[in-house]
């Protein structure tokens, strides 16, 4: 019997196997339970708590625009509070308004300035975005309001 036929191989391989299996459910149930908070938290929560809930950036200002790999663009915020949001993660930018509650106001898909982009890099005074197609009204210099949206990927 060869080393890799040997009953504690096998018996390794079916631990790892049933560890790997235990360990994606709960991810799952750990992602949905996740989805399900950041809605909620959306759906009832204004902006100020969304911030304090570091899911809600407001006030951040555009420091820089520039054009990146495939002509998307990437654009640096300047940020000052501490907050959830990873690169890789799908936010949405949108222009400042006087609305105090996420829901409330005009509706989002009409707003010029709207957009979705993905976090590219993330430090302690910078996030850095990027744009697939970016609003038509992004301009340097001006403050926006960034909130984390709920990849169900």
């Amino acid at each position: 019997m060869s080393q890799s036929e040997s009953p504690l191989n096998s018996l390794l391989f079916e631990s790892l196997s049933s560890f790997i299996s235990r360990t994606t459910k709960l991810l799952e149930i750990e992602k949905k339970d996740d989805i399900a908070l950041v809605q909620e938290a959306q759906e009832t929560l204004t902006y100020k708590q969304l911030s304090e809930q570091g899911i809600c950036l407001r006030h951040v200002q555009c420091i820089n625009i520039r054009t990146g790999l495939y002509g998307r663009t990437m654009c640096d915020f300047e940020v000052k509070t501490e907050h959830k949001f990873g690169v890789g993660d799908l936010i949405q930018v949108m222009e400042l308004t006087g609305s105090n509650h996420p829901s409330a106001g005009s509706d989002p898909t009409k707003n010029d300035t709207n957009s979705t982009a993905i976090v590219s890099k993330n430090s302690s005074t910078t996030l850095q975005i990027v744009f697939e197609e970016p609003p038509n009204a992004l301009q340097l210099g001006h403050r926006y309001t960034l909130m984390l949206l709920i990849d169900t990927m």
